[in-house]
């Protein structure tokens, strides 16, 4: 530019000392890199791709860098400390656009895991509202949560969180999870509570005979004979169930309307704990037919074996091989999971795991830990 064949390329600006950060404050010449100085394009742009190898790409997982040993005597800004990169597979994949979709296992104790190279934000803002997290890396561990789901659930009433987790899933549902979450649906159902309303059963009130067969069918109105009861009892109602059932307001003012106009009503009070039971001779919906209860039926003895496994968790692959063959060895037929890196074991074998402890002691300082 027209400012850098004036001034020069670097124009005074770039310097460098040896020592501590403090020299920076220092206007000397000595220090400064101008057009003129040696080298000058590594020792301002070089430092520029230095730090930027160190910033995003590295923090991201793109490269890996390699650092020499530090001096007794270094420049400031530091200069050629990083001596070489290499960029990783990951890098790559972003670049051709190949990136893996990440995989998500549900766990029959309801804990989600995500395997992803990259933090998969949309399946995570997906997952989050539901559960809580365990863990965040690679795999990512979550935990499904009654209070959150059912939260979730009363904010969107059409949510299928069953149906959501199998569409996400790698594998099938565990069945004691689908058990859990319908049961959580169910606790999550939206329901209208009516306080201080009441039931109102019975056929509607209507006019008194007349030779048009249809007069029963015509609209009610104030001025019609033998219908003013029934007009009151559409003003007090706020829900209509059925024909013959619905919710009223201000019941007890309802039931001595009725009254005076020559009806026999039936009013029954319900109590905080249970539902009252209505009379024998009530005619009613509500009625429970009588249902005869099934012969006593003798009951089988049966006996059950319990076994008790153990699992623990390996923080390496090599350390879960040396209990492995030593349980092996020990013919307690350990279960191992390498995904997971666990061994599940009979209770019984037990001991062997303190034997295989004590032969490891030397190398190794030992301790197991109960999860909660």
């Amino acid at each position: 530019s027209k400012y850098d064949r004036l001034k020069g390329r670097y124009d005074n600006n770039f310097r460098e000392y040896p020592g501590q950060n403090d020299h920076y404050m220092v206007k000397d010449e000595d220090s400064a890199i101008t057009e003129k100085t040696p080298d000058a394009f590594e020792r301002v742009e070089g430092r520029f791709v230095e730090r930027f190898l160190e910033g995003a790409p590295f923090n991201l997982g793109y490269v890996d860098v390699a650092y020499r040993e530090r001096g007794a005597r270094e420049l400031n800004p530091e200069l050629g400390m990083l001596r070489a990169f290499r960029v990783r597979p990951r890098f790559l994949s972003v670049a051709e656009g190949r990136i893996p979709q990440p995989k998500v296992t549900v766990q029959p104790n309801f804990e989600i895991h995500v395997e992803s190279e990259f933090y998969a934000a949309g399946l995570m803002d997906t997952l989050m509202p539901l559960a809580e997290p365990v863990t965040q890396d690679t795999v990512t561990i979550l935990k499904l949560e009654k209070k959150q789901v059912t939260t979730r659930l009363a904010q969107d009433d059409k949510l299928d969180v069953v149906a959501l987790l199998a569409a996400l899933s790698h594998n099938p549902l565990p069945a004691n999870v689908v058990a859990e979450l319908e049961e959580w649906s169910g606790h999550a159902e939206a329901f209208t509570l009516y306080t201080g309303f009441g039931l109102l059963e019975g056929k509607p009130v209507t006019a008194k005979a007349s030779k048009d067969a249809s007069a029963a069918d015509a609209p009610v109105t104030e001025d019609a004979e033998g219908n003013r009861l029934q007009v009151a009892i559409d003003k007090a109602t706020v829900e209509r169930i059925s024909p013959s059932l619905r919710i009223v307001s201000r019941p007890a003012k309802l039931f001595a309307r009725m009254e005076k106009d020559g009806q026999i009503p039936l009013l029954i009070t319900h109590g905080e704990a249970a539902f009252s039971a209505p009379p024998a001779r009530a005619v009613t919906v509500f009625r429970k037919a009588a249902i005869a209860r099934p012969a006593k039926q003798k009951r089988k003895s049966v006996d059950l074996t319990r076994e008790t496994h153990i699992v623990l968790h390996f923080p390496s692959a090599d350390l879960m091989e040396i209990f492995r063959e030593g349980l092996s060895r020990a013919r307690c037929a350990p279960e191992v999971d390498r995904q997971r890196r666990t061994i599940s074991f009979p209770k019984s074998c037990e001991g062997h795991i303190n034997d295989i402890i004590g032969s490891l002691k030397d190398e190794y300082r030992i301790r197991i830990e109960d999860k909660q």
